[in-house]
């Protein structure tokens, strides 16, 4: 990043963003990009809302040499770049706010595991997928919408 590249959503000089406006994402291996906090925070926060993974969004980066380049805020960006620094509290309330969605999505493995029967059931079900095109009981029971594990 030099002082001549072109942030992506204003089209002006990187070194036209004030200071304290400047997000600068660790990309790994001594590499960084800066990106216009507001910019950053309005394209995450339209995208979130849309019900795209945070850490699946992609931020594009303009040289001066006219070079796009896409970044992934993967999850080692959120951790180094986004929840750190001056700027952590913004980036923070839609991080614990992703993070309670996928948490409350999850049921945690240990309460399937008191569910009667169920490792059994997941065996069976395995097994059928394994066999699925070669064994006709296996057919029958995942094409069954009566069963439990109907793919039907």
């Amino acid at each position: 990043m030099t002082s001549n590249d072109v942030d992506t959503y204003t089209e002006g000089p990187i070194r036209d963003i004030q200071s304290d406006e400047r997000v600068a994402l660790d990309l790994g291996g001594g590499k960084q990009e800066i990106i216009s906090k507001s910019d950053l925070l309005g394209l995450i926060s339209a995208e979130f809302e849309n019900g795209k993974d945070l850490t699946s969004i992609k931020v594009h980066s303009n040289s001066a040499d006219g070079k796009d380049t896409q970044i992934q805020l993967h999850q080692h960006i959120w951790q180094t770049s986004l929840l750190t620094g001056p700027w952590k509290a913004e980036f923070e309330s839609i991080w614990n706010k992703y993070i309670a969605i996928i948490s409350s999505q999850a049921i945690p493995i240990e309460e399937l595991q008191k569910l009667p029967g169920w490792k059994e059931s997941v065996i069976n079900f395995l097994d059928d997928l394994s066999t699925f095109a070669s064994n006709e009981a296996a057919q029958r029971r995942l094409g069954n919408t009566n069963n439990a594990f109907s793919l039907g």
